[in-house]
């Protein structure tokens, strides 16, 4: 997720979805997972959650991958790179990015100007801090 204040452009969420049990989609409706990635350095948080979040996965129940102490290569290009695309669509402060990460850098798939975020709000325990957002504003 990026956030554009007045022209100042931030990372604020970074989520890995993953498919499980034979699925072709990572939604976690559909019982995939998510796992929160630190926007700073790209290290993995060392657990990820089912849809339920009743579950937290310290390895990918099928593959056996642990999370923990894996960071994505080239993150600070990465968020660069998202921060670039998003001063270029500056009427959409708030954005959601779909994307694939290549040998060959980013790949977008889409982004999103209406998103839910209840998985990562659950995750992060709450967004408000990172995104800047008031108490005051808040009903």
């Amino acid at each position: 997720m990026t956030q554009n204040l007045n022209g100042d452009i931030r990372v604020t969420a970074a989520v890995l979805r993953m498919g499980r049990r034979g699925s072709f989609v990572d939604n976690v409706s559909s019982g995939g997972l998510d796992l929160m990635i630190d926007t700073q350095t790209g290290a993995f948080f060392p657990a990820a959650s089912d849809s339920n979040r009743i579950g937290f996965f310290k390895k990918h129940p099928e593959t056996g991958f642990v999370f923990e102490g894996f960071r994505i290569r080239n993150w600070k290009h990465i968020r660069q790179e998202l921060v670039s695309l998003a001063q270029k669509v500056p009427e959409f402060p708030d954005l959601a990015w779909d994307i694939a990460v290549t040998d060959n850098g980013i790949k977008i798939l889409e982004f999103n100007i209406f998103y839910g975020f209840d998985s990562v709000q659950n995750m992060l325990g709450g967004l408000r801090r990172k995104m800047g957002i008031s108490p005051a504003l808040q009903h």
